[in-house]
């Protein structure tokens, strides 16, 4: 692994860098110690990290080989901010019973320049397709992830997390009053309010979490990997971060359900079995923080067996 030319990087199933080689170092223009620990999308140009982590999270689920020669065309970024073409060769291994993904990647900077011609005519092509793919799944609005996409990456985590015998929690938000706010202030405010919540969300949570306007005043927050109390703790920050944002007209504030599913071998708590029930269990929860006076959260493990 170290000694070879070829620039490997060793990726844990939640795409956590877990080993890289000096040949990534040389490719990639960092250290190791700059890359361990890291998400691996942080080698991954900005705009394309959404589709590499929903392609990664599909990946995980059905692992197959695809060595060097049959490998995937990409852009990785260096540290430096510069992109470089690669091809991408994938190998799913296990070391002391843990699953990862060995990625082996080959600069194709001088391949691709001669292919330069090709790429020109192409060009247009792939970017009325990328523009058609992220209006199909881009909230217009915000610039989140849509319904569409939340509906697809729930089950795709559902199906992960149950194989990865881990747990996947569910936000549901609401702005509170905000129609209230539209019939007051008027649409163009009440849309710079969802865009501003829409931001904070965004900023307190982490880049292996799927945030998506979820319809009308409501988001949704899919949490890989994250038990009770870890979703309560989040939820928590994001209610704080909007009561405390400096709102320009009115207090804003918003209520927050929660549901979390922890798959065991051979056990379910809470008998989870689909996305359908996470969903009505964080409804359920945002429903009991509008009763209980809003600008609060709920989880639904808090409620008594009968709500």
């Amino acid at each position: 692994f170290e000694a070879s030319p070829v620039a490997m990087v060793l990726v844990k199933q939640d795409g956590t860098i877990r080993m890289v080689n000096r040949g990534a170092e040389q490719l990639l223009g960092y250290t190791q110690a700059e890359l361990i620990g890291e998400p691996v999308e942080i080698l991954v140009p900005e705009q394309q990290r959404p589709t590499h982590r929903l392609d990664r999270t599909k990946y995980a689920i059905e692992p197959e080989a695809r060595p060097i020669g049959a490998g995937r065309h990409l852009v990785a970024m260096r540290k430096n901010g510069d992109q470089v073409p690669v091809e991408i060769g994938l190998t799913p291994i296990q070391l002391r019973g843990e699953e990862f993904v060995l990625s082996t990647l080959i600069d194709l900077t001088y391949a691709e320049r001669s292919k330069a011609n090709v790429e020109v005519m192409q060009a247009n092509l792939v970017q009325a397709n990328a523009r058609l793919s992220r209006l199909a799944s881009t909230d217009k609005l915000t610039g989140l992830r849509n319904r569409m996409v939340f509906d697809e990456q729930l089950a795709v985590h559902l199906k992960l997390m149950r194989r990865m015998y881990s747990s996947l929690s569910l936000l549901m938000i609401d702005i509170d009053h905000f129609k209230q706010f539209n019939d007051q202030y008027g649409h163009p405010a009440g849309d710079d309010v969802l865009k501003l919540v829409g931001d904070i969300l965004v900023s307190n949570c982490r880049i292996s979490d799927v945030v998506t306007r979820y319809g009308g005043e409501e988001f949704a927050i899919i949490l890989p990997d994250t038990r009770h109390q870890g979703a309560f703790n989040v939820a928590e920050k994001i209610r704080k971060a909007v009561e405390d944002h400096a709102w320009d007209r009115r207090a804003i504030t918003a209520s927050i359900g929660a549901a979390t599913m922890v798959f065991r071998k051979g056990t379910v708590e809470f008998r989870v079995d689909d996305a359908a029930t996470l969903l009505s269990q964080a409804d359920k929860a945002l429903y009991q923080s509008k009763e209980a006076g809003r600008n609060c959260t709920t989880h639904f493990s808090r409620l008594t067996p009968n709500e």
